[in-house]
């Protein structure tokens, strides 16, 4: 084999490991800092990080300077322009490499992984039918739950109409719905800390919600998201999750943010920032809420 064919051999293996590094940063970098639906759009461009490290490679190794300088700025555009469009920033990289392992196994409510891990009849999205949110949640004075879900008009000037129910007895079985979709929309919600029902009080004694850490990181352009990571204490479970939340800019911050109850006899609602866990000592079970980040309510029934 001539020294030349040696060379080319050489070079090849060295620039397709040049470019194998590349692709297997940005898959890092796409799987370890991104969400499901935008990690499936970023695998369309997998190819174009191994082009470019082949390329940067391949120009150095036979000494063109110019366009191996090109090709390091294509690579750092690209980077910075897909980083930018997900997201992924360096305080976001360094909050998650450096969040303790204890929180590395908290999931979102929403993770199916929840399920699996604590039960799935121990906690129970509401409304079952995934298809509806909650759009009002109500207790008749018989202690039944009432879950409803409106249409959303195509004209504004359109009345919404309920075009989903659920109702749950007191020991939060699911009840036969009759054929007609009424509720009592003038019953308050049953997360209304407003009401008159409700003395309210503000402290930083946490009972059965405990914000444990907090991270909060620079995103796209100047905006910043914070993920708090909570326990929820319940009888007799604990669930350990971790949601977007308002932002707080560190641990001290977190540790100063009160949380607030609502208690009358027989009702109480504690509440830190989006989160909400409701107990009726006259119910078998108790209600979380978790608002998301468009502040939708996600409710799930705890037994």
């Amino acid at each position: 084999m001539s020294n030349d064919t040696k060379k080319i051999s050489i070079v090849l293996v060295l620039s397709l490991l040049a470019g194998i590094a590349l692709a297997a940063l940005y898959l890092f970098l796409v799987r370890r800092f991104t969400s499901s639906y935008d990690r499936d759009i970023s695998m369309l461009f997998f190819p174009i990080p191994l082009l470019l490290g082949v390329w940067i490679c391949y120009s150095f190794a036979y000494n063109q300077k110019i366009v191996g300088t090109i090709a390091i700025i294509c690579t750092i555009v690209f980077f910075k322009f897909m980083m930018g469009i997900l997201g992924v920033t360096f305080s976001k990289v360094y909050e998650r490499l450096t969040l303790p392992k204890v929180y590395k196994s908290y999931h979102y409510a929403s993770d199916y992984k929840i399920y699996n891990l604590e039960g799935e009849k121990h906690l129970v999205r509401l409304p079952e039918d995934i298809h509806h949110i909650a759009k009002g949640i109500y207790l008749t004075p018989q202690n039944e739950l009432v879950i409803y879900d409106k249409s959303i008009p195509m004209d504004r000037n359109e009345p919404s109409v309920i075009n989903h129910i659920e109702k749950y007895n007191s020991l939060g079985k699911r009840m036969q719905e009759s054929d007609t979709l009424e509720v009592q929309q003038d019953i308050p919600n049953i997360f209304d800390g407003n009401s008159q029902r409700f003395l309210k009080k503000e402290t930083l004694d946490r009972k059965n919600i405990k914000p444990m850490y907090v991270e909060s990181y620079k995103t796209k352009g100047d905006k910043y998201e914070t993920i708090l990571y909570f326990e929820v204490k319940t009888q007799p479970y604990t669930f350990r999750f971790k949601t977007k939340f308002p932002y707080i800019k560190n641990q001290k911050e977190l540790s100063k943010t009160p949380t607030t109850y609502y208690e009358n006899d027989s009702e109480i609602i504690e509440t830190f920032g989006t989160i909400s866990l409701y107990t009726n000592k006259h119910l078998g079970y108790q209600l979380l809420q978790i608002k998301n980040e468009s502040y939708m309510d996600r409710i799930y029934m705890v037994k």
